[in-house]
């Protein structure tokens, strides 16, 4: 065989096995970036529809209110949606998980309040019964300043400590907010997903068949 064609090929290899290495400690959520655009595979919490929504929005749009009476631009962190939580709302996702395990996400914490009031948004591990875990606050008002500011799209690479199961939460909390003044957070997923990985795979060992076959002519 051709030594360029197994160099070829070794490198092939090399890098699938890298990036089932690592990969293989993290944890790809169900429609982790919403690129289905809709919330499947997600739980969607809205104690109060008076009070707060939750939208998969697509690129450069996203909606302040649930009749877009008023709007903003917002870019997803990757792809072409991203998760719109408005003024009190969470969604949530079960999962097991291992010690040393990964989660890879993105957020945007918008504050629509001013003080003293301080909305906030939050990410959660949640355990047997919805015991709080871990509890991670995103942003809030007194953080990025009040008013309109936001803490801008943030990376966020978390590692599990223990083994268990649970689920995973994201959602904002507005305090004591009339209908107006409430915070949003966004939420979006860096990684690629699953079927990225395969389709690299097998564009690689398409390409190597191809190139097999030609030296055997």
């Amino acid at each position: 065989m051709n030594k360029k064609l197994l160099t070829f090929l070794a490198t092939g290899s090399l890098m699938l096995s890298m990036g089932s290495a690592a990969s293989a400690s993290i944890i790809y959520l169900n429609n982790p970036g919403f690129e289905s655009g809709d919330f499947t595979g997600w739980n969607v919490n809205i104690p109060d529809a008076n009070y707060g929504y939750a939208l998969v929005v697509p690129n450069d749009i996203a909606y302040w209110t649930p009749d877009a009476s008023v709007t903003s631009v917002i870019n997803p962190y990757s792809g072409s949606y991203t998760a719109d939580l408005y003024g009190t709302t969470n969604i949530s996702q079960n999962i097991s998980w291992n010690a040393g395990d990964r989660l890879i996400f993105a957020y945007d914490f918008k504050s629509n309040n001013v003080g003293p009031i301080n909305d906030y948004g939050y990410f959660q591990v949640l355990g047997a019964g919805n015991t709080v875990l871990y509890n991670q606050v995103l942003g809030s008002t007194t953080s990025v300043g009040g008013g309109l500011e936001s803490t801008g799209w943030t990376y966020v690479d978390y590692a599990f400590t223990t083994s268990g199961s649970g689920a995973v939460n994201f959602g904002v909390q507005s305090l004591n907010d009339p209908t107006v003044g409430l915070s949003q957070l966004y939420v979006d997923s860096p990684t690629p997903e699953p079927a990225s990985m395969l389709l690299l795979g097998t564009g690689l060992a398409g390409l190597a068949g191809k190139r097999l076959r030609r030296k055997k002519k």
